[in-house]
């Protein structure tokens, strides 16, 4: 799997020869509006002196408790990215470097944090970063050399495989479409020739920011960021096709 990555952050998904895909279970309310804001209760004047950072405010108490909070949120400085009040859950950004302590002390809130402690930045593309991990040319042609003819490859250096027994399981079967197999991880390449037979692109999202963007490619790793989430696809899922692993 060396030649994969392995690093951390986002969340995506990818069907294998299984089937791979992530999901949110919760239907997300709207922000409050300009009206909601205008009588919101009283609470430390808020200073954006800070790095933009992501949280979530945890709320108990009901949907009317949820709404007096986003009130709060707003008079703290943060700005409601999408808020789940069927289970009280809001995720907000905000530069106030005071957010968490202040929103705390809000009625009905029962916990508030930073989900981050890197600031947000913006996605300036969705290229792939090729790593500092791939294989040489050398290595490669060496893995090919001991590779059988029902071997991809790079299998024989693949220790993972035989660990669990995968090995004799694809003596039986290669796995699935009906299997569905959900990877909360850093950003996917579903362009790698080993992984785009089993990615599906319709089940897939970025959520770094708190909110699902489902923008074409926004899984995939930018530079500089990690690309774990490949390493962790292509050990489940990578297609038997003659090139790279084999899942």
């Amino acid at each position: 799997m060396a030649h994969l990555g392995s690093r951390r952050g986002r969340a995506l998904a990818l069907p294998v020869g299984l089937a791979l895909t992530a999901s949110l279970g919760f239907l997300p309310s709207g922000a409050a509006t300009a009206a909601d804001l205008s009588d919101a209760p009283a609470v430390a004047t808020a200073t954006a002196d800070g790095p933009k950072l992501s949280y979530v405010v945890n709320v108990d108490g009901g949907r009317r408790t949820a709404a007096s909070v986003k009130k709060a949120i707003a008079a703290a400085g943060g700005e409601i990215v999408i808020a789940y009040d069927q289970i009280g859950v809001i995720v907000v950004h905000s530069r106030n470097a005071d957010f968490a302590k202040t929103i705390r002390q809000a009625r009905g809130v029962v916990s508030a944090g930073a989900t981050r402690t890197a600031p947000l930045s913006v996605q300036s593309d969705t290229a792939v970063d090729e790593g500092a991990q791939a294989l040489s040319p050398a290595e490669a042609r060496a893995a090919a050399a001991t590779a059988s003819d029902e071997q991809d490859p790079l299998e024989p250096l693949q220790w993972d495989l035989p660990a669990i027994k995968a090995d004799r399981a694809h003596q039986k079967t290669l796995g699935s479409k009906r299997v569905t197999v959900g990877v909360i991880d850093t950003g996917v390449d579903d362009t790698h020739p080993d992984l785009a037979p089993n990615f599906d692109a319709a089940a897939s999202a970025n959520c770094v920011s708190g909110k699902p963007d489902t923008t074409p490619g926004s899984w995939r790793p930018g530079a500089g960021e990690s690309d774990h989430g490949t390493h962790v696809a292509g050990t489940i899922a990578a297609a038997k096709n003659g090139v790279g692993i084999t899942g």
